[in-house]
């Protein structure tokens, strides 16, 4: 059993932000330092959800790839990924397995191997991140990409 820090990217906030963003008028040097560092947020969480540039005929994926890592560590960085919860596992997969709702959402039914940092309010699912062992993977719904070499691992972690 290894020892899994999870970490929920705050896809609702960031949604709010990327909506209201619009309507920000900074009055002073402040507030405007403080809407270029959202602007950044906002651009960081587009690049990582945004699939339509991997569909296009010539895409390089390898370089939309490391974009979307350099956006997910970014917004880590930035916090906007709360530590949600720490799982004791054997791998990745039951990592997802063990914090997926099923009949009842899983931050309910209290589990040994669990220990909640902060409520986390859904499952995990694509985007979000676990740490252990000194790696940063990101979870997608097709397996883990390593965040610290952009390499597509799969489930086999």
């Amino acid at each position: 059993m290894q020892e899994f820090n999870l970490y929920h990217l705050k896809f609702r906030e960031l949604n709010r932000l990327e909506r209201n963003i619009k309507q920000l008028e900074p009055k002073n040097a402040h507030e405007q330092t403080m809407l270029d560092n959202a602007k950044l947020c906002v651009q960081a969480y587009d690049t990582l959800l945004n699939v339509s540039s991997l569909r296009k005929k010539d895409a390089d994926i390898d370089a939309i790839w490391l974009e979307k890592v350099k956006a997910a560590k970014f917004l880590l960085d930035s916090e906007w990924y709360p530590l949600v919860a720490t799982v004791k596992a054997k791998n990745l997969p039951e990592v997802i397995k063990r914090t997926s709702n099923g009949t009842f959402p899983w931050f309910d039914m209290p589990h040994k191997s669990i220990e909640i940092k902060e409520e986390p309010w859904r499952e995990t699912f694509s985007y979000d991140i676990a740490q252990f062992a000194g790696q940063t993977y990101m979870y997608l719904s097709s397996g883990w990409i390593d965040l610290n070499t952009a390499e597509f691992v799969g489930d086999k972690i």
